[in-house]
């Protein structure tokens, strides 16, 4: 009986990983493409933001300075960026959710200004992007 819990548990807790599927962010900024990937695995380590919680496990400011952080790290004019908006964004099940800080290019560009998505995750994870250098 214990045995056929546990393989119902583990069977369970795969089905819950399957949930979630490859999320990417795809951001094109000023020569460099940054895709930032966040696996289900990934997100189930993550903290739930319950239905009957107020706040989520981390707040909009903390998730906005650490992608700051980051931003500061991955773009050299920084100073002529500027944070644009902070989204919550749910992982389709309701109960894992990312911050998606977006930042824009305030400088003078042709068509849409380029911007930077930057992904943060409920543990204060910041995702860490694969660039591509634009030919």
């Amino acid at each position: 009986m214990r045995t056929a819990l546990l393989s119902l548990l583990c069977f369970a807790a795969t089905l819950h990983a399957d949930v979630f599927t490859f999320r990417r962010v795809i951001s094109d900024t000023i020569g460099k493409t940054f895709y930032f990937g966040v696996t289900g695995e990934g997100l189930l380590k993550t903290p739930i933001w319950k239905a009957d919680a107020d706040s989520p496990p981390l707040a909009p400011r903390k998730a906005d300075q650490l992608a700051t952080e980051k931003f500061r790290q991955l773009i050299s004019d920084a100073a002529e960026w500027k944070r644009e908006r902070i989204t919550l964004e749910d992982a389709d099940d309701g109960l894992h959710w990312i911050y998606i800080v977006r930042f824009t290019y305030a400088g003078i560009s042709a068509g849409l200004p380029p911007f930077l998505d930057v992904v943060v995750l409920m543990d204060g994870t910041v995702v860490e992007p694969k660039v591509r250098e634009n030919k």
